[in-house]
């Protein structure tokens, strides 16, 4: 087409975009692993959703609205995808005057973001060879096991 290069294959991308946002968050630097992680779970989502599957950000999206509605509340697919999304966007757009600051957690949606990334990784491992867990997910997973335990424990 270009003659210059050779097309990507989405799959690295979302693959490396993935694995530049763990190492973001084991540096600390959140907001950055955030929007690689969010990056990359649009692709790998969509992906599972192509072949048959249910990503991990649709299955949080449906049973938020599940959970609304069984306690009364009306919640639409809309309404909860901005709401997930929410975070990242509020990071990369600067709106009108007093949009100055972000009133989020940027670790703990970080961890959110790489763990609907990572899970939908998982998801396609059967379906594409060579797709394999790197180091830094299994670092991931051990360390957001032990936070999430943490959180646990200290809601108690």
């Amino acid at each position: 087409m270009n003659g210059y290069f050779e097309p990507t294959p989405k799959m690295l991308a979302a693959v490396e975009l993935l694995e530049c946002g763990l190492q973001m968050y084991f540096e600390n630097a959140f907001f950055a692993a955030l929007h690689l992680a969010g990056a990359s779970g649009e692709v790998l989502g969509n992906y599972v959703n192509r072949h048959g599957g249910k990503s991990s950000f649709d299955e949080m999206r449906d049973l938020t609205i599940a959970i609304a509605s069984i306690n009364g509340h009306a919640a639409t697919k809309a309404s909860i995808t901005s709401l997930i999304r929410y975070p990242m966007n509020r990071t990369k757009h600067l709106n009108e005057e007093g949009d100055d600051l972000l009133h989020f957690d940027p670790k703990v949606q970080a961890r959110a973001a790489l763990e609907r990334a990572v899970t939908d990784h998982y998801a396609l491992q059967i379906r594409f060879k060579g797709l394999l867990e790197s180091s830094l997910m299994r670092k991931f997973n051990q360390v957001s096991r032990a936070e999430s335990m943490k959180s646990h424990d200290e809601a108690d």
